[in-house]
C-alpha cells in the first residue's frame, strides 16, 4: 500500500518555514519521478564536501542526494536547499518521507528570487556571513528545467563568497576591539531597554529617516512641520544639522564603535532631550555621555550573543553596511507605513559630500578618500545620472532588493538630489508632509510604554557565567603560550633538518591544537577573532606545506593567547564594575 507522507512532511515545514507551509497549502501538487543520486557521486569525485562549512544544493528532486549529502558533511555544515518549482516540490513531500529537512542545519528555499534565497537564507544562519568557501552542488535533473534561474543562484552564491570574504576581513579586523567595549559596556546594556521592545509599536505610521547627504541642507526645515506627526528617526552624523534648525529627533541611531566618529559627530550634544538606539559595541563613551533614554539593539557579535543568554535578547536590526540601512531595518520593525527617506543622496552631488552639520575637516578627509575611490554613474533621482562610489553602490542595492522584500510598505524617496533607490516613489518632502503628515501621534507615549514593560533580568547567573569564562580563558591562555614555545621549537628542528625531534614535537603540537579546539565554549566567543586562520587550518589537513602549517600553528597559538588575554582583563573590569552599580 502507498505510504501517504503529506501530512508528515507538511508538519515538517509549519515547524521550519511557516511562510512556505502557508504557499503549499495553496498549491496544487506537480508529479515527476527524479533519478537517485545523478548529479551528486561525480560531483564527489572531484569535491570532497566534507571540507566546507557552507554548501548550496540546487534542486531538490526527490531528496535522496540530500540525504547523502547529510552522512557526509559535520554537524556544522550548513546545508541550504535552492529550488524553483513549489508544485513539483509539493509532489515529492506526498511521496517520501522528508523528515531529514527537520534538521537545524538545513536551510529551505522554495520558490524564492535567487538573490534572496541565498542572501536572506545565509545571512538568517550565521547572522553575519564570514564563510566565503561555500560549495555549489547541481542537482542536474532539476536544474536542467529552469538552467536560468539556478545560474542566477550561481551567480548569487559567488556574491555572497564576496561579501563573505569583506565580512570576514572585517570582523577579524575589529573583533576584540567590539568585544571590548561590549565589556566595558555591560553595566549599561544590562539596565537599558531593548529596541526589540519598540517593534510593531508604530504600526502604520509615518517615519522619516534622515540621513547626512548635502541635499538635507535643501529641506531640514521643513521637518520642524512634521515633529509630533511622524516618528523622525536620524543616523547619527544628521544629528547636528537637525540640532542647528532647533529640531530634535525622535530617536537618533548610533552605531559606529570607532572613537573617531563619536568625537566628530556626537560629542557634547547628547542632551536629555536626545534618544538613542545604540549597539552593545559602540564606542563607550556613547553610553557615558547619553543624558536621554538610551534603547540597545543586538549585534551578531558572538560574545554578545553569549551575554544574551542571561539578560534576554536586545532585539536584531539587520547591518546593511551603513548606519542608514540598519535605520532603515529598524523602521520596518517598528512597523512604519510610510518609510520616507530624507538626506538619502548615496552619491556626492556638485563635489558635496555631507550636510553642512559635519565638521569641515571630516568633509575635507572624506574628499580625499573618495577621489581614491572607484566611481560610477548611476540613474539619478531627478533624472539622468550622477556619479557615485562601489560602496555607495553597494547600498542603494541593498535597499532596493529590501524594499523588493515588503510589498505591504510604501516607499517614499523626498531626498532632494543624489540616486535613485529603485522601487521608491520619488516626492517633494513638503508634498509627503501635507499628504501623510498629518494627525498628531502618541510618540512619546509609545516610547514610555516600551519602557515600563522593561523587565531588568538578575544578574547573578551572568556574574556565574562570566566566572566560569573567565576560568577557562586563564586555562586556555596557560596551554597557548606553551603552544607557542612549542611551535617555535618545532620550526627551530623543521629548520635544522631535525627529522625524529620535528615528528615528536609535530605530534605534542597537534594534540595542544587539538585540546584547545575542543574548548567549544570559548571558541565560540573567539569565532570571529580565529575564524580566518581556523578556517585555513582546516582546510590545509591534508596535501600541505609542512613548513606552512608549522607557521599557521604558530599563529594559531600566538592569536588564541592575545584573545585569552584581552579577555581576561575585560572581564575582569566588567565584573568588578557590575558589583559596583
Amino acid at each position: 500500500m502507498k505510504t501517504d507522507y503529506a501530512l508528515r512532511n507538511l508538519d515538517v515545514i509549519r515547524k521550519k518555514e511557516q511562510g512556505l507551509y502557508l504557499r503549499l497549502k495553496e498549491t496544487r501538487p506537480k508529479e515527476y519521478s527524479f533519478p537517485e543520486y545523478q548529479g551528486l557521486v561525480a560531483l564527489l569525485s572531484k569535491e570532497d564536501p566534507s571540507h566546507y562549512n557552507t554548501i548550496v544544493v540546487s534542486g531538490f528532486g526527490e531528496g535522496y542526494h540530500i540525504k547523502e549529502l547529510l552522512t557526509r558533511t559535520s554537524e556544522k555544515t550548513f546545508i541550504l536547499i535552492v529550488e524553483k518549482d513549489i508544485e513539483l516540490f509539493l509532489g515529492v513531500l506526498e511521496k517520501n518521507d522528508l523528515f531529514f529537512l527537520s534538521e537545524k542545519r538545513i536551510g529551505l528555499s522554495v520558490g524564492e528570487e535567487p538573490e534572496y534565497a541565498i542572501k536572506f537564507r545565509i545571512d538568517d544562519h550565521y547572522k553575519v556571513n564570514t564563510i566565503s568557501d561555500i560549495l555549489g552542488i547541481d542537482y542536474s535533473p532539476a536544474c536542467d528545467f529552469y538552467p536560468e534561474y539556478y545560474a542566477k543562484v550561481k551567480k548569487a552564491i559567488e556574491e555572497a563568497a564576496i561579501i563573505a570574504s569583506y565580512n570576514l576581513a572585517t570582523v577579524v579586523k575589529n573583533s576584540l576591539l567590539w568585544q571590548t567595549q561590549i565589556f566595558q559596556n555591560l553595566p549599561y546594556i544590562v539596565k537599558a531597554p531593548p529596541c526589540s521592545l519598540l517593534f510593531d509599536k508604530f504600526k502604520d505610521l509615518p517615519v522619516i529617516i534622515v540621513s547626512a547627504g548635502p541635499s538635507l541642507d535643501k529641506n531640514v526645515s521643513q521637518l520642524s512641520k512634521a515633529k509630533g506627526k511622524a516618528l523622525i528617526l536620524c543616523v547619527d552624523t544628521a544629528l547636528r544639522t537637525l540640532l542647528n534648525h532647533n529640531i530634535t529627533p525622535d530617536i537618533v541611531v548610533i552605531l559606529d564603535a570607532s572613537e573617531h566618529n563619536f568625537r566628530l559627530y556626537l560629542e557634547g550634544i547628547l542632551s536629555p532631550s536626545v534618544r538613542i538606539l545604540t549597539s552593545s559595541a559602540v564606542f563607550p563613551e556613547t553610553f557615558r555621555q547619553a543624558q536621554g533614554e538610551v534603547f540597545t539593539t543586538g549585534f551578531g557579535h558572538p560574545v554578545m550573543l553569549w551575554i544574551e543568554r542571561f539578560i534576554g535578547a536586545r532585539g536584531v536590526v539587520k547591518f546593511g553596511g551603513s548606519v542608514s540601512t540598519s535605520a532603515f531595518d529598524f523602521a520596518i520593525r517598528i512597523g512604519a507605513n510610510p518609510i520616507i527617506f530624507v538626506g538619502q543622496d548615496l552619491s556626492y552631488p556638485e563635489g558635496k559630500f555631507y550636510t553642512e552639520g559635519v565638521p569641515q575637516a571630516w568633509q575635507e578627509e572624506v574628499k580625499k578618500r573618495v577621489s581614491e575611490m572607484k566611481k560610477m554613474m548611476v540613474p539619478g533621482i531627478e533624472g539622468g545620472e550622477v556619479e557615485t562610489t562601489e560602496a555607495m553602490w553597494a547600498w542603494i542595492k541593498w535597499f532596493s532588493f529590501e524594499i523588493g522584500l515588503h510589498k505591504e510598505i510604501r516607499f517614499i524617496n523626498a531626498t532632494e538630489g543624489g540616486a535613485a533607490i529603485a522601487a521608491t516613489e520619488v516626492m517633494k518632502l513638503s508634498c509627503v508632509i501635507d499628504r501623510f503628515c498629518t494627525k498628531e501621534m502618541d510618540i512619546e507615549e509609545r516610547f514610555k510604554e516600551a519602557k515600563r514593560s522593561h523587565r531588568p533580568q538578575n544578574l547573578n547567573n551572568l556574574m556565574e557565567g562570566l566566572n566560569s569564562i573567565f576560568i577557562d580563558l586563564k586555562a586556555i591562555l596557560y596551554r597557548a603560550r606553551y603552544g607557542v614555545s612549542l611551535a617555535e621549537r618545532l620550526f627551530s628542528a623543521y629548520k635544522n633538518s631535525d627529522s625524529a625531534n620535528t615528528a615528536n614535537l609535530l605530534k605534542e603540537t597537534g594534540l595542544l591544537y587539538e585540546e584547545i579546539i575542543s574548548h567549544q565554549r570559548v571558541l565560540f566567543l573567539a569565532k570571529w577573532s580565529l575564524e580566518k586562520t581556523l578556517f585555513i587550518l582546516e582546510k590545509m589537513r591534508s596535501n600541505v606545506n609542512e613548513e606552512e602549517r608549522i607557521n599557521l600553528l604558530l599563529t594559531f597559538f600566538k592569536e588564541v593567547a592575545e584573545y585569552c588575554d584581552v579577555s581576561i582583563k575585560s572581564i575582569e573590569d566588567a565584573r568588578t564594575r557590575l558589583i559596583e552599580q
